[in-house]
Protein backbone atom coordinates (compact mmCIF):
# COMPACT_ATOMS: atom_id res chain seq x y z
CA UNK A 1 0.00 0.00 0.00
CA UNK A 2 1.50 3.58 -0.79
CA UNK A 3 2.36 5.87 2.12
CA UNK A 4 1.74 9.20 1.42
CA UNK A 5 3.53 12.50 1.90
CA UNK A 6 1.52 13.26 4.95
CA UNK A 7 2.00 9.68 6.56
CA UNK A 8 6.19 9.90 5.92
CA UNK A 9 5.63 13.49 7.20
CA UNK A 10 3.95 11.96 10.70
CA UNK A 11 6.16 8.84 10.77
CA UNK A 12 9.16 11.54 10.35
CA UNK A 13 8.22 13.11 13.61
CA UNK A 14 6.77 10.62 15.39
CA UNK A 15 10.47 9.00 15.18
CA UNK A 16 12.39 11.76 15.59
CA UNK A 17 10.66 13.29 18.82
CA UNK A 18 11.40 9.50 20.30
CA UNK A 19 15.08 10.25 19.70
CA UNK A 20 15.16 13.98 21.35
CA UNK A 21 12.84 12.32 24.31
CA UNK A 22 15.72 9.71 25.02
CA UNK A 23 18.05 11.93 24.50
CA UNK A 24 16.53 15.23 26.35
CA UNK A 25 14.55 14.03 28.88
CA UNK A 26 10.65 13.94 28.86
CA UNK A 27 10.00 17.97 30.21
CA UNK A 28 11.45 19.05 26.74
CA UNK A 29 8.27 20.98 25.04
CA UNK A 30 7.01 21.04 21.43
CA UNK A 31 7.96 23.98 21.22
CA UNK A 32 11.77 22.96 22.17
CA UNK A 33 11.17 19.61 20.23
CA UNK A 34 9.96 21.50 17.18
CA UNK A 35 13.14 23.57 17.00
CA UNK A 36 15.73 20.75 17.12
CA UNK A 37 13.95 19.37 14.07
CA UNK A 38 13.93 22.46 12.13
CA UNK A 39 10.19 22.52 12.04
CA UNK A 40 7.62 25.21 13.24
CA UNK A 41 5.44 24.05 16.28
CA UNK A 42 2.30 24.04 13.73
CA UNK A 43 4.03 21.13 11.68
CA UNK A 44 3.56 18.63 15.10
CA UNK A 45 0.75 19.98 15.86
CA UNK A 46 -1.00 19.52 12.61
CA UNK A 47 -0.05 15.69 13.48
CA UNK A 48 -0.22 15.42 16.99
CA UNK A 49 -2.20 17.96 18.84
CA UNK A 50 -0.55 17.10 22.14
CA UNK A 51 2.32 16.27 23.94
CA UNK A 52 0.11 13.43 25.18
CA UNK A 53 -0.91 12.56 21.58
CA UNK A 54 2.51 12.79 20.60
CA UNK A 55 3.26 9.77 23.35
CA UNK A 56 0.39 7.51 22.63
CA UNK A 57 1.71 7.51 19.29
CA UNK A 58 4.91 6.39 20.88
CA UNK A 59 3.72 3.86 22.52
CA UNK A 60 1.73 2.22 19.92
CA UNK A 61 4.81 2.46 17.65
CA UNK A 62 6.58 0.43 20.64
CA UNK A 63 3.91 -2.10 20.67
CA UNK A 64 4.35 -2.34 16.95
CA UNK A 65 8.03 -2.99 17.05
CA UNK A 66 7.85 -5.14 19.89
CA UNK A 67 5.35 -7.64 18.57
CA UNK A 68 7.77 -7.59 15.43
CA UNK A 69 10.58 -8.14 17.20
CA UNK A 70 9.31 -11.33 19.88
CA UNK A 71 7.83 -12.90 16.56
CA UNK A 72 11.37 -12.61 15.18
CA UNK A 73 12.71 -14.23 18.04
CA UNK A 74 10.07 -16.56 18.40
CA UNK A 75 9.05 -15.30 22.09
CA UNK A 76 6.16 -16.74 22.13
CA UNK A 77 7.41 -20.35 21.55
CA UNK A 78 10.59 -20.00 24.32
CA UNK A 79 9.73 -22.08 27.14
CA UNK A 80 13.15 -23.56 28.53
CA UNK A 81 14.74 -20.83 30.39
CA UNK A 82 17.47 -19.86 28.38
CA UNK A 83 15.64 -19.47 25.31
CA UNK A 84 12.94 -16.87 27.52
CA UNK A 85 16.32 -14.93 28.56
CA UNK A 86 17.01 -13.96 24.75
CA UNK A 87 13.46 -13.26 24.16
CA UNK A 88 14.12 -10.48 27.21
CA UNK A 89 16.90 -9.16 25.76
CA UNK A 90 15.49 -8.88 22.64
CA UNK A 91 12.50 -6.78 24.10
CA UNK A 92 15.10 -4.96 26.70
CA UNK A 93 16.50 -3.96 23.01
CA UNK A 94 13.37 -2.27 21.86
CA UNK A 95 12.26 -0.79 25.62
CA UNK A 96 15.86 1.22 25.27
CA UNK A 97 14.57 2.50 21.56
CA UNK A 98 11.74 2.94 23.36
CA UNK A 99 12.46 4.11 26.78
CA UNK A 100 11.25 7.89 26.83
CA UNK A 101 7.68 6.33 26.09
CA UNK A 102 8.14 3.64 29.33
CA UNK A 103 8.81 6.64 31.41
CA UNK A 104 5.98 7.99 30.40
CA UNK A 105 3.81 5.83 31.33
CA UNK A 106 5.24 5.88 34.88
CA UNK A 107 3.60 9.37 35.06
CA UNK A 108 0.46 8.91 33.99
CA UNK A 109 -2.50 10.02 35.93
CA UNK A 110 -5.97 8.56 35.30
CA UNK A 111 -7.47 12.65 34.20
CA UNK A 112 -5.54 11.48 31.31
CA UNK A 113 -7.86 9.64 30.11
CA UNK A 114 -7.06 7.76 26.55
CA UNK A 115 -3.92 7.11 27.79
CA UNK A 116 -4.78 5.78 30.90
CA UNK A 117 -7.25 3.55 29.52
CA UNK A 118 -4.60 2.17 26.43
CA UNK A 119 -1.98 1.46 29.13
CA UNK A 120 -4.77 -0.50 31.24
CA UNK A 121 -6.04 -2.31 28.67
CA UNK A 122 -2.36 -3.36 27.18
CA UNK A 123 -1.04 -4.47 30.62
CA UNK A 124 -3.88 -6.82 30.88
CA UNK A 125 -3.30 -8.48 27.98
CA UNK A 126 0.20 -8.96 29.06
CA UNK A 127 -0.66 -10.48 32.17
CA UNK A 128 -2.76 -12.84 30.34
CA UNK A 129 0.26 -13.67 28.37
CA UNK A 130 2.41 -13.79 31.25
CA UNK A 131 -0.42 -16.51 33.14
CA UNK A 132 -0.30 -18.44 29.94
CA UNK A 133 3.93 -18.42 29.55
CA UNK A 134 3.80 -20.04 33.17
CA UNK A 135 1.16 -22.96 32.91
CA UNK A 136 2.72 -23.96 29.75
CA UNK A 137 6.36 -23.85 32.18
CA UNK A 138 4.42 -25.63 34.79
CA UNK A 139 3.02 -28.38 32.87
CA UNK A 140 6.69 -28.38 30.99
CA UNK A 141 7.83 -29.14 34.50
CA UNK A 142 10.16 -26.21 35.36
CA UNK A 143 7.70 -23.98 37.67
CA UNK A 144 5.79 -25.40 40.81
CA UNK A 145 1.92 -25.23 40.52
CA UNK A 146 1.76 -22.79 43.36
CA UNK A 147 2.88 -19.82 40.96
CA UNK A 148 -0.75 -20.22 39.36
CA UNK A 149 -2.59 -19.69 42.80
CA UNK A 150 -3.86 -15.82 42.63
CA UNK A 151 -2.42 -14.86 45.52
CA UNK A 152 1.14 -16.45 44.37
CA UNK A 153 0.69 -15.57 40.96
CA UNK A 154 -0.41 -11.70 41.71
CA UNK A 155 2.68 -11.12 43.78
CA UNK A 156 4.97 -12.69 40.98
CA UNK A 157 3.49 -10.70 38.15
CA UNK A 158 3.53 -7.45 39.81
CA UNK A 159 7.56 -8.07 40.31
CA UNK A 160 8.13 -9.64 36.98
CA UNK A 161 6.44 -6.65 35.60
CA UNK A 162 7.75 -4.09 37.67
CA UNK A 163 11.42 -5.08 37.12
CA UNK A 164 10.47 -5.37 32.95
CA UNK A 165 9.30 -1.64 32.68
CA UNK A 166 11.24 -0.16 35.51
CA UNK A 167 14.94 -0.69 34.96
CA UNK A 168 14.83 1.88 32.10
CA UNK A 169 13.73 4.71 34.75
CA UNK A 170 16.42 2.69 37.47
CA UNK A 171 18.89 2.98 34.29
CA UNK A 172 18.62 6.80 34.24
CA UNK A 173 18.40 7.69 37.76
CA UNK A 174 20.89 5.22 39.28
CA UNK A 175 23.21 3.15 36.39
CA UNK A 176 23.45 6.37 33.83
CA UNK A 177 27.51 5.80 34.33
CA UNK A 178 27.37 2.34 33.74
CA UNK A 179 25.42 2.31 30.67
CA UNK A 180 23.17 0.15 28.89
CA UNK A 181 25.24 -2.17 28.20
CA UNK A 182 26.79 -3.15 31.37
CA UNK A 183 23.81 -3.01 33.16
CA UNK A 184 21.64 -5.50 30.77
CA UNK A 185 22.65 -8.80 32.15
CA UNK A 186 21.75 -7.52 35.52
CA UNK A 187 18.35 -6.58 34.57
CA UNK A 188 17.78 -9.82 32.80
CA UNK A 189 18.90 -11.68 35.83
CA UNK A 190 16.66 -9.78 38.34
CA UNK A 191 13.49 -10.34 35.61
CA UNK A 192 14.12 -14.44 35.85
CA UNK A 193 14.95 -14.44 39.74
CA UNK A 194 11.29 -13.23 40.29
CA UNK A 195 10.67 -17.36 38.78
CA UNK A 196 13.34 -18.26 41.99
CA UNK A 197 10.43 -19.35 44.79
CA UNK A 198 8.60 -21.26 42.38
CA UNK A 199 11.42 -23.44 40.37
CA UNK A 200 11.67 -27.08 40.39
CA UNK A 201 14.23 -28.99 40.16
CA UNK A 202 14.50 -28.81 36.24
CA UNK A 203 13.82 -25.05 36.05
CA UNK A 204 16.98 -24.55 38.86
CA UNK A 205 18.87 -26.39 36.52
CA UNK A 206 17.81 -24.20 33.30
CA UNK A 207 18.30 -21.29 35.43
CA UNK A 208 21.69 -21.83 36.85
CA UNK A 209 23.14 -23.09 33.16
CA UNK A 210 22.18 -19.10 31.85
CA UNK A 211 25.56 -17.05 31.11
CA UNK A 212 23.41 -13.48 31.21
CA UNK A 213 26.50 -11.52 30.14
CA UNK A 214 26.15 -13.76 26.87
CA UNK A 215 22.48 -14.00 26.65
CA UNK A 216 22.42 -10.01 27.21
CA UNK A 217 25.00 -9.71 23.48
CA UNK A 218 22.50 -11.74 21.88
CA UNK A 219 20.73 -8.35 21.02
CA UNK A 220 17.91 -8.25 18.12
CA UNK A 221 19.89 -4.31 17.67
CA UNK A 222 20.34 -1.19 19.25
CA UNK A 223 19.77 1.99 18.39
Amino acid sequence: MAINKGQNTKHSILDSARKIFNEKGLNITLEKIATEMGLTKSRITNHFATKDSLFLAILRAYEEELAHVTAEVKMADAIEFSDFARGISAVMDVQYEYRCGIAYVAMVTQSQHELHRHISENYKKNVRNIFNRAKRMVDEGALKPDILIPSGFNTFVFQFTNILTTWVINLELYDSEQGYTKMKPVYIDAALSCFKPYLTKKGEKQLAAIDFRKVSKSSFRLE
